[in-house]
């Protein structure tokens, strides 16, 4: 079993639930929801970098989070953040209007 971790503020990657039980044992009651497969935490961060969410990705399955994968998810939680911050822009610029 693998665990990537990118420091604080940055992304989770844990490749099976008995591993994220291991590490999160307080997260137990609150995760079953997601399966016993890997998880992926990455964070959502603003143009300025500031960090104001998080995308959570789970599988059903361990899985070996290759550099391809976290490439990959790395770059949706990217094109995730530009969108929600855009629809903030949005939303601020009709709500000024």
């Amino acid at each position: 079993m693998k665990i990537f971790l990118a420091g604080a503020g940055g992304a989770v990657f844990v490749s099976d639930f008995t591993d994220y039980l291991r590490r999160f044992p307080s997260s137990a009651a609150n995760s079953t929801a997601f399966g016993a497969g890997a998880r992926a935490a990455l964070p959502l961060r603003t143009r300025s970098g500031s960090t104001f969410g998080a995308l959570v990705v789970s599988w059903a399955e361990a899985v070996d989070f290759e550099d391809t994968l976290r490439a990959t998810l790395s770059t949706i939680s990217l094109v995730v953040a530009q969108s929600l911050e855009r629809a903030r822009v949005t939303d601020d610029l009709a709500m000024s209007s």
